[in-house]
């Protein structure tokens, strides 16, 4: 695999070093390592040319046609779009995708629906090779991820910390977005998973979308943010919330509605003194969570962090209990971690206050009013506008004091 740099995890060519021992290029979504692939390919007989590239060829019902066809607009080079496509629905980007390319995908789930597919791909010598196949699969609640490159599957992946997010009948967004060493998906304006590349990037150049959906609209911009802005009536309200003042509760009455993530917007800056209470319940069988005070709701470009605070219950499976961790994302980077004198302060199954109290000098961790640590101020807390809480948990209130 290409080394990587910190923000962007570009290879040592992309981020400009320019030292001699440049790791070889196979997955980054770099121009160079496109080419080495495209050399590779030239035994299945294929014209590569730029001229090929450019063409765009749509399917609709098993009857080919151009890109002048009705319900496609014609695109510059940094937009792509089709309106109303029928289903099951094939086409060409026109050009090979790159790096901070957003495809974005609108459409409504079937009532009876079972599942559908979306594949990245290319067609080589008439062989399919599928960069990312993503899988939502309603009867088990369920997304697989997976690549099929020389007609073999690779290693299914379905972690996440969210929970199944489409629903049968509801409307959806789906954005893919692409990084120099993975894809980025999101479902309704929240981030749902990562998919590292095992097919290069510069050769992935189609689009398949079967199944029981239908389709409003496909597009394939340049981006340079991730995710995008939706319209409110396609964001889940359960998930995004803001506190408008202090002293203001955001309060769930049935907790197991109020699940994670939550993107909370403050509409006022934190200043020492400033408390944040989070009171809510571990799941029973928690792998971990964490909350962070973050700039911004973005996950590219990466927010400034001024406080992660992260319970890893899966290094403790035998005792139910946690190892607890602070950081901060600074200047493009991790910094150094900051551990817990002890473990046992959040436990599987069990309620918890958590408890934020931003000093001058550092924020102080509380949970049920025992100490957990400080951590020392590495950035501006008054630029704070976030609080993101993601993991296995259920919040039952969030109050800003």
């Amino acid at each position: 695999m290409c080394r990587m740099s910190a923000r962007w995890n570009l290879c040592k060519c992309c981020c400009g070093s320019q030292t001699d021992d440049r790791a070889p290029h196979f997955y980054c979504g770099c121009e160079a390592s496109s080419n080495v692939k495209r050399s590779k390919l030239k035994m299945y007989g294929e014209d590569l040319s730029t001229e090929d590239i450019d063409k765009q060829t749509l399917i609709f019902d098993g009857n080919e046609s151009t890109a002048s066809d009705n319900n496609t607009e014609k695109r510059e080079k940094d937009e792509w779009v089709v309106h109303n496509p029928s289903v099951a629905f094939e086409s060409e980007f026109g050009d090979a995708l790159e790096a901070d390319r957003a495809i974005r995908i609108f459409g409504t789930v079937l009532p009876d629906a079972f599942s559908f597919t979306i594949n990245i791909c290319r067609i080589i010598a008439k062989q399919l090779d599928i960069g990312l196949h993503f899988n939502p699969r309603f009867d088990q609640q369920y997304i697989a991820r997976n690549s099929k490159i020389d007609g073999k599957w690779g290693i299914e992946e379905a972690q996440s910390y969210c929970r199944f997010p489409f629903s049968r009948g509801e409307k959806f967004c789906i954005e893919i977005f692409t990084t120099h060493n993975e894809f980025m998906v999101a479902v309704n304006g929240l981030h749902y998973c990562a998919f590292s590349y095992r097919y290069p990037l510069f050769d992935l150049n189609r689009i398949e979308i079967f199944g029981s959906v239908s389709l409003q609209k496909i597009l394939c911009v340049s981006s340079k943010i991730y995710p995008s802005e939706l319209p409110t009536n396609l964001l889940p309200k359960a998930h995004f919330l803001s506190i408008s003042s202090f002293g203001n509760k955001l309060l769930n009455s049935n907790p197991l509605d109020c699940v994670t993530p939550l993107v909370i917007s403050l509409e006022n800056k934190i200043s020492a003194g400033t408390e944040i209470e989070i009171s809510g319940r571990v799941k029973l069988l928690p792998h971990s969570f964490y909350v962070n005070l973050q700039r911004g709701k973005l996950n590219c470009p990466h927010p400034v962090i001024n406080l992660h605070v992260n319970a890893r219950f899966r290094e403790k499976p035998n005792r139910g209990c946690c190892t607890i961790l602070s950081n901060s994302w600074i200047t493009d980077e991790w910094g150094s971690e900051q551990f817990a004198s002890r473990d046992s302060y959040f436990f599987a199954g069990q309620c918890f206050k958590l408890k934020i109290k931003c000093q001058d000098d550092a924020f102080l961790l509380l949970n049920n009013g025992n100490s957990i640590m400080s951590f020392t101020h590495r950035s501006d807390f008054s630029r704070v506008n976030t609080i993101l809480v993601v993991g296995d948990i259920f919040v039952h209130s969030v109050t800003l004091q």
